[in-house]
């Protein structure tokens, strides 16, 4: 899910010339989806794990190490991770990377979503993506559901409306803001913006989320509080998201929807 943070400084595009010129010579590694890259500044500090915000800065350059532009001039790319189907196959580096630390990536087909292969290979062939920024997700909140309804839609989802609101319902085309504490079966935390975290910003049908959250933000109003149970057809499927969300995984929302516009 795109959202766009707009720097105060001008943006300074990444130039490693000196430590670039062995690293592009140097063997490629392959994650499991297949993706070629390599470490050009790797950090021991604090890593982000899945739900976290992450503000990247990716840039193109070519085989000598220059970047020539960065993809959004002056401005981040902002994300949910573990939630944005567009970096799903950057997931696993992304949970090793710190602020600061910067990719490699070479030109390749499973990326070209992000930006086209085209425009890559006119700038040198490669991306440098560098994390900027973690913002941290925090600790869940706990709701009584004694005596509340649980409610299947033909999907397979299913919900229950915790706090009633009174507010605009949200619809395709609306944007909406809102915490959100996600679950596995076994009562897991995984993901969480609660207890002083910043709150999610999206537009629904706009910004690329799961199926369970497409269908469920579209029946809230502002101001409620509802818990969704996602099959995993309508989360992540059979594939799960390694070492945190098991293949086949039903999983827990909840959400509090804190304005609809």
């Amino acid at each position: 899910m795109i959202k766009i943070y707009r720097r105060e400084v001008k943006l300074i595009l990444v130039l490693l010339t000196l430590s670039l010129s062995s690293a592009f010579t140097s063997v490629f590694t392959s994650t499991k989806s297949g993706v070629s890259y390599k470490w050009l500044q790797k950090s021991i500090g604090e890593t982000p794990v899945l739900g976290d915000t992450l503000f990247v800065q990716i840039s193109l350059t070519d085989s000598e190490g220059l970047a020539k532009k960065s993809v959004k001039e002056d401005q981040y790319d902002i994300f949910l991770l573990g939630l944005d189907s567009r970096y799903a196959l950057l997931d696993e580096l992304f949970l090793e990377m710190g602020v600061d630390d910067i990719l490699l990536i070479r030109n390749d087909k499973l990326l070209s979503h992000l930006v086209s292969i085209n425009e890559v290979e006119a700038a040198g062939g490669y991306l440098l993506i560098s994390l900027i920024r973690i913002g941290r997700s925090l600790k869940e909140q706990s709701y009584d559901l004694e005596g509340l309804a649980r409610v299947t839609t033909a999907s397979g989802l299913q919900f229950i409306l915790i706090k009633q609101g009174h507010g605009l319902k949200a619809a395709l085309g609306y944007t909406v803001t809102f915490h959100f504490t996600g679950y596995l079966e076994d009562g897991t935390q995984f993901s969480s913006t609660q207890n002083g975290g910043e709150p999610l910003r999206i537009v629904l049908g706009i910004d690329q989320i799961i199926a369970g959250w497409e269908e469920g933000l579209q029946m809230m109003r502002e101001g409620e509080i509802m818990r969704f149970i996602i099959p995993p057809e309508l989360a992540f499927g059979e594939t799960g998201i390694p070492d945190i969300v098991p293949p086949h995984a039903l999983i827990y929302f909840d959400i509090e929807m804190i304005k609809v516009e």
